[in-house]
């Protein structure tokens, strides 16, 4: 499911989520990647490593830009899955909130499904 026909998301400054599928794929338990959005500034984990860049979001068209990432060896499940969440993150073009309150990040590179995190301090 892609995001045409959800509400568009106006804002994301000061939330942080969770994913629960990324590309299709459901995460491993407690290493699940996760956004933080600041005013232009992303930050998360993508269950291995540490990222951060900038986006930019504008009537839900949304582009991430500079990412960079520590570059920790990732094994298995959760290196499949960090390689399957940059590519999805940095291919997203929509940004929307689903009737569950869930955040879709989607564009080539496959849909990413989150729940807001409030463990982090976001929505």
């Amino acid at each position: 499911m892609t995001g045409e026909g959800l509400p568009v998301a106006a804002s994301l400054a000061g939330t942080a989520w969770r994913s629960v599928s990324v590309a299709g794929a459901a995460p491993v338990a407690g290493r699940e990647p996760t956004i933080r959005f600041e005013a232009d500034r992303i930050s998360g984990t993508t269950g291995c490593n540490q990222y951060f860049g900038g986006y930019t979001l504008v009537g839900g068209a949304i582009a991430f830009s500079a990412v960079g990432m520590t570059r920790m060896a990732c094994d298995d499940a959760i290196g499949q899955i960090e390689g399957a969440f940059t590519s999805a993150l940095t291919a997203a073009t929509t940004a929307a909130i689903d009737a569950e309150g869930r955040l879709r990040l989607a564009g080539t590179g496959g849909e990413i499904v989150l729940d807001p995190d409030p463990a982090t301090g976001g929505s």
